[in-house]
């Protein structure tokens, strides 16, 4: 890699500095409040009550799933939910209890190269 292209970031870094002085302050920020919302989502999530509702952002959150998607899912009647005053609400244990439903179990990979008990080799 030449020296060249390895200080282009560098230069990029100090001219943005220099235009916008709070940028790494900004940025450090940013990364904060991200890690904060992530650790407090994560908090609620380990141990929350039993009779716990969930709303839409914490169930893509949990599920991996786009916003989209769960609420394509929530049209098809694919996803547990409660409607209260006009709102989508899911009941933790019955999201629980769906991962467990929708959980695929690991296959085994085929065997490639047989194995030593294969009928072939013992004869």
């Amino acid at each position: 890699m030449d020296e060249r292209a390895a200080t282009v970031p560098e230069k990029l870094t100090s001219a943005l500095v220099k235009v916008f002085p709070h940028l790494p302050r900004f940025i450090s920020v940013c990364a904060y409040l991200y890690m904060a919302s992530n650790s407090e989502r994560l908090r609620r999530l380990e141990s929350p009550a039993e009779d716990r509702l969930l709303r839409v952002s914490e169930v893509q959150w949990l599920l991996g799933y786009s916003r989209s998607t769960v609420y394509r899912l929530i049209k098809a009647g694919r996803l547990p939910t409660v409607r209260l005053a006009g709102t989508i609400r899911f009941r933790y244990q019955s999201m629980l209890s769906w991962m467990a439903d929708h959980e695929t179990p690991a296959i085994e990979p085929p065997n490639l190269y047989g194995s030593p008990t294969d009928s072939k080799r013992t004869q």
